[in-house]
């Protein structure tokens, strides 16, 4: 289940569940094609059963379906690895997943820096943040590295 409030989203996540929202929508959409093309063959109460159907789709998933387009829209725009998997970090997330960062590329020395030493990660995270760019999920910004 692709959780849209997390610390870090991967964008093979969101693609997988826009695939599967259009695919469930198409679904219901070919069953009406096909229903109203075999209007003499079909009863009457079956088409209306059949735009009911897609009628309470669209109240469910419609508003995450038009969400998640947009969010994909967006990220393929600006990241030429985002069908490969982009990572998304929450702004509430940015400074720490900053400092975890320059741990794992070996900018921070493996013991660490003595206890005397303290490092400002809010301005180290605005810095990185010039690499990046942003995308907004449900009212939260999130990170995206910039093509």
């Amino acid at each position: 289940m692709l959780n849209l409030n997390a610390s870090t989203i991967n964008s093979r996540d969101i693609i997988a569940r826009l695939e599967e929202l259009k695919d469930a929508k198409q679904d219901i959409l070919d069953r009406v094609r096909d229903a109203e093309t075999l209007i003499e063959s079909t009863d009457d109460d079956e088409l209306e059963s059949l735009n009911s159907e897609l009628e309470e789709w669209d109240d469910e998933y419609g508003d995450e379906l038009a969400s998640l387009t947009e969010i994909n829209d967006e990220g393929e725009s600006c990241s030429s690895e985002w069908t490969h998997g982009e990572t998304l970090i929450s702004s509430d997330y940015w400074v720490e997943y900053c400092k975890q960062l320059c741990e794992d590329i070996g900018d921070i020395p493996r013991g660490g820096f003595p206890s005397y030493i303290a490092i400002d990660w809010e301005r180290t995270a605005e810095n990185i943040s010039a690499d990046y760019t942003t995308v907004s999920i449900n009212e939260t910004e999130y990170y995206i590295r910039s093509c």
